[in-house]
């Protein structure tokens, strides 16, 4: 099995000195999700966000260093946690598989009401393309070479800091067939050296 590092500031990961995809990078590269358009605040609101409820979870957040517009999502999502008894098995773990060749990172693995949930957190708007980063994320980690974890449902946990946090099941089983064919595109761009707005790419 190869040793995976994850820089967590830039995202990306590399095994055994080589630079697999990511699910957000094949997504984006099949032209399935499209981040050019976010404005750069938003972008930065989100991943602080995840970040505090990482910290969270894992019992190290400091209430006192979180900045003041991000206290009213981070108090949903807490209120999910104890009114629902979610019980955090992984937070933010990036994962490889062998495999298939692409990674990720995750927001939640978790216990509840007698069934192994996924969840990807995101605050106050779910892209359409959410239950396709689910299905990826959950090959990601039922693969060989991951940590095996028997995903049993995923779901969306949308957070907003006016109103509980609404966690939406995603259940149809095209999530899983559609991430296939992502997951083929972007190999075949990669095989004639289409990626990247169709410049050469020689990685």
């Amino acid at each position: 099995m190869g040793r995976l590092v994850y820089n967590p500031e830039t995202h990306e990961y590399s095994v055994d000195g080589k630079r697999p995809p990511s699910v957000t990078e094949i997504l984006e590269a099949v032209g399935v999700s499209d981040h050019r358009f976010v404005p750069p605040e938003a972008l930065k609101r989100g991943s602080d966000i995840h970040l505090a409820c990482h910290y969270y979870v894992t019992g190290v957040l400091d209430m006192d260093t979180l900045h003041p517009d991000y206290v009213p999502y981070l108090t949903r999502f807490a209120e999910f946690i104890e009114t629902t008894g979610f019980q955090v098995e992984a937070s933010e773990v990036p994962a490889y598989h062998e495999d298939y060749k692409f990674c990720g990172c995750p927001d939640l693995v978790g216990r509840m009401n007698g069934h192994t949930w996924l969840i990807d957190i995101k605050s106050n708007s779910s892209p359409k393309w959410s239950p396709i980063q689910l299905a990826a994320y959950q090959q990601l980690l039922e693969g060989t070479g991951c940590m095996g974890w028997p995903i049993q449902k995923r779901g969306v946990l949308l957070l907003k800091p006016d109103r509980p946090a609404k966690l939406i099941p995603c259940r149809e089983v095209s999530d899983h067939n559609e991430w296939q064919v992502c997951l083929s595109m972007y190999r075949t761009l990669e095989k004639y050296g289409r990626l990247n707005g169709g410049r050469e790419n020689g990685s």
